[in-house]
Parts: structure tokens; C-alpha cells; sequence
């Protein structure tokens, strides 16, 4: 069994309710991030994962949240389906592009068999 480690980058658009400033955008952001790397601990051995689910909820638009929890196909959206451990919250970079688009990115170990 292999340690990797990914660099994960993608971007936010009308995921998430935006404010009018970058500043308070992005501690929203990694709020969420980290809300949602406890959440996903809670939940990753259990299906559905509830509890990532009342953090999107929170944090995200209603829409998003909808089509996520009714069209359900067991996709990790807010990890592109790669998780989050302590490196990835250590890590977490997030950088306004432009409108209400931020860039997301972070490190996560992946385990190869």
C-alpha cells in the first residue's frame, strides 16, 4: 500500500451564497471547509452521510443542496470525491478569480493499494 499526495484545485461559482466582500468570502469558505472535513470524518464510514449533507445545507445555496441530496450518487462534490484529512485543512488556499468565482485548492494523502 502506497502514500500519495494530491494537489486538488477547482473552483467555486454558485455553490455557495457570496457576500460583497472577498475577504468575508473566503473565511466563509474555510469555515465550510472546515466544518465539512469534521462532518466527513463523522460520516465516512456511513452512507448517506448525513451530516456532510447538514453542512452543505448550512453553508451552501439551497439549489445546490437539493440537486446534491436528490440526485445523489454518492459523489463527494465539495472534495471532488478525494475526502479531506488534517493536511488538507493545513493546507487550504483559497483565491478570488473574479464575479463571485474563487479558486479552491489543497493536499490530501491518497492511499493506493
Amino acid at each position: 500500500m502506497k502514500k500519495h499526495l494530491l494537489f486538488l484545485s477547482f473552483a467555486f461559482m454558485a455553490m455557495m451564497p457570496m457576500s460583497a466582500s472577498t475577504a468575508d468570502n473566503i473565511a466563509y469558505i474555510r469555515k465550510f471547509y472546515t466544518e465539512y472535513k469534521s462532518a466527513y470524518e463523522y460520516d465516512k464510514n456511513s452512507y448517506p452521510p448525513e451530516k456532510c449533507y447538514e453542512v452543505i445545507k448550512k453553508y451552501c445555496t439551497e439549489s445546490f443542496f437539493v440537486q446534491m441530496k436528490d440526485n445523489d450518487v454518492g459523489y463527494d462534490f465539495p472534495t471532488s470525491d478525494y475526502g479531506l484529512d488534517d493536511l488538507s485543512l493545513e493546507t487550504l488556499a483559497i483565491r478570488h478569480k473574479m464575479g463571485s468565482n474563487y479558486l479552491v485548492t489543497f493536499k490530501v494523502h491518497y492511499i493506493s493499494v
